[in-house]
């Protein structure tokens, strides 16, 4: 074996590296982990000030692990967070099966000999059940007094679709009253005038994003509003689907009442496991 550790701050850098670090995230089935996910989100949303810090593993020719951080501005001491974690979780490290402690001593290795010297790493959005918090915080170089923080822990809920054939697989294993409801639901909408549909090629997207911020919006304000959903993460959310979509891993499903898009909500895919991000929908429908 031949391991090494790279250290990059350089987008640019990265291009040979973008396949081989998908992969590890399809196989991981981490959708926010993707390259172009989190590239989108460091071209678009990064703060002012920012610094890029993805540290590599390498053994050989082949890349068995990678942690996408970047550098957070605000003051204090130096703190390294995950890409695209202000926005989406679970982000986080990746690495080969198998390969995770290994991977972990090497990108620890790298991150630690960033400069500004980081002095905390903060967690955010990995599993529970995750075992880059220990690994990273065991691999971490003594003499650099770093420390490493897990943010609180949120519910994520999941559904699973293993051995599920299409949706009425899936519902006839629903409760009776579930089944009744969903069935009612799709005939007052059909009844109004609306149907359902899914969007997955990058222009038709780009184009309904307007209609998914206007909804997002819609259901935030009461409740103190969103930063969520502006200019900058539209074009962030344009420009991953431009990468994602074609490749079935980026959608819209859209409702469409006879006036205009009445609900929407975006998804994001890798390796088996979908993710709900972010949407919107009229509470008149």
């Amino acid at each position: 074996m031949s391991l090494r550790a790279e250290l990059v701050d350089d987008p640019a850098r990265l291009a040979p590296h973008l396949a081989a670090w998908d992969e590890l995230a399809v196989a991981a089935g981490r959708p926010y982990c993707a390259p172009a996910w989190m590239l989108a989100w460091w071209r678009e949303l990064a703060p002012p000030g920012a610094r890029l810090r993805v540290a590599l593993a390498h053994d050989g020719d082949e890349l068995i692990g990678v942690c996408p951080c970047w550098a957070d501005p605000a003051g204090g001491p130096e703190r390294l967070r995950f890409l695209a974690a202000p926005v989406s979780s679970p982000t986080g490290p990746l690495a080969a099966r198998g390969r995770e402690p290994e991977a972990a001593r090497l990108l620890a290795t790298a991150l630690a000999g960033a400069r500004p010297a980081p002095r905390l790493l903060s967690i955010d959005g990995e599993p529970s059940d995750s075992p880059w918090p220990q690994l990273l915080a065991r691999a971490w170089p003594a003499a650099r007094g770093t420390a490493t923080r897990t943010a609180d822990s949120v519910a994520a809920p999941a559904v699973s679709l293993d051995g599920v054939g299409d949706l009425d697989d899936w519902l006839a294993a629903r409760s009776r009253n579930f089944r009744s409801q969903a069935r009612q639901g799709r005939r007052r909408l059909s009844e109004a005038g609306a149907a359902c549909r899914q969007l997955a090629e990058p222009a038709a997207i780009a184009a309904a994003l307007p209609d998914l911020a206007r909804l997002h919006h819609l259901r935030r304000e009461p409740r103190g509003g969103s930063a969520v959903l502006d200019d900058r993460g539209l074009r962030m959310l344009a420009a991953a689907a431009g990468e994602l979509a074609p490749a079935g891993r980026l959608w819209i499903s859209e409702v469409a009442g006879p006036d205009g898009t009445v609900a929407a909500l975006l998804f994001v895919a890798a390796g088996g496991t979908g993710a709900y991000w972010n949407g919107g929908f009229d509470d008149a429908w």
